[in-house]
């Protein structure tokens, strides 16, 4: 118990000697604080409003500025893409028993892929979203075994870009499909016989149907011309079929819809005026599923 006391007795003795400051010195470092948080709150704002300032003037087709969550003094503008921003399996000519689909950030525009290879070539590419949806609409058979994934109707993306970005996304467009039609590639062709060959194949990407749904969308064609001057054991009746991509804007939504086979009996060489309806009729649904997330709203 002694020692207790001799603990607690040199206690009190140290702290005695500790210089404690004066009731309005420590008024004063009180509020010596509250102004260095004051200030430096006001530059954390000021920074903010300087971030938003440089980055506006800097949106472009290949612009980065896409990243940013949001536009100062703008809080309630829509961000995520909601799947009821998608089309539905109901909007199809065909019926859809399964979706796929996932979500992400800062994902670049994917139009198609030989454009994108051309594309790759040039300074800046294609432009980066903020916010983007994907989904692959599925035709599955009942009597399909677990590991089944049945026949893909249709596949589609939705991105959020900046409004200016959004705006400017068409124009760059027509500029990318007038530079890379006629662009060549190394395939593989098969001659009567069945024996593989390397061939060259040129592409031709055109606009064949515009400003039919939204904003702005466009029906892109894709085709390729059958490989000449290889032999005359080239199989003549080798063709590539027609590639057709749907792209709508609908405010700073753009959505890249490809149809698969499965919308029609059979692949198409060429595009009727039946398919070419059907499409159109799809692109159409597809603005109007976007209206629930674009911004600005839909009237």
């Amino acid at each position: 118990m002694r020692d207790d006391l001799s603990f607690a007795e040199r206690l009190r003795e140290d702290l005695s000697a500790v210089p404690w400051p004066e009731p309005a010195e420590i008024r004063a470092r009180a509020g010596r604080r509250r102004q260095r948080r004051t200030a430096l709150g006001a530059a954390v704002v000021l920074l903010v409003v300087a971030s938003g300032v440089v980055t506006a003037g800097r949106l472009s087709w290949g612009s980065h500025g896409g990243l940013l969550p949001g536009l100062v003094g703008q809080p309630t503008q829509r961000a995520e893409i909601p799947v009821a921003a998608l089309l539905d399996p109901a909007d199809l000519p065909v019926s859809s028993n399964l979706r796929l689909g996932d979500s992400g950030l800062a994902k670049p525009v994917s139009l198609d892929a030989g454009l994108e290879l051309c594309d790759s070539r040039r300074t800046p590419g294609l432009p980066v979203s903020r916010y983007s949806r994907s989904q692959t609409l599925i035709q599955r058979s009942p009597a399909s075994g677990p590991g089944a994934t049945g026949a893909a109707l249709v596949s589609q993306d939705v991105y959020r870009l900046t409004p200016e970005a959004a705006e400017g996304f068409f124009a760059g467009l027509d500029d990318l499909v007038a530079t890379c039609s006629g662009a060549r590639s190394e395939d593989t062709g098969w001659t009567v016989t069945g024996q593989r060959v390397s061939v060259t194949v040129t592409h031709d990407w055109t606009v064949s149907v515009r400003d039919f749904a939204g904003d702005e969308a466009v029906l892109l064609q894709h085709s390729r011309t059958a490989p000449t001057g290889v032999g005359s054991d080239l199989d003549p009746g080798w063709a590539y079929p027609v590639e057709n991509t749907l792209v709508v804007r609908v405010g700073d939504l753009i959505s890249v819809i490809v149809p698969a086979t499965g919308l029609e009996a059979t692949p198409s060489l060429t595009l009727t005026s039946e398919h070419r309806n059907r499409l159109l009729d799809l692109g159409r649904a597809a603005a109007e599923r976007m209206c629930v997330a674009a911004n600005p709203a839909c009237r």
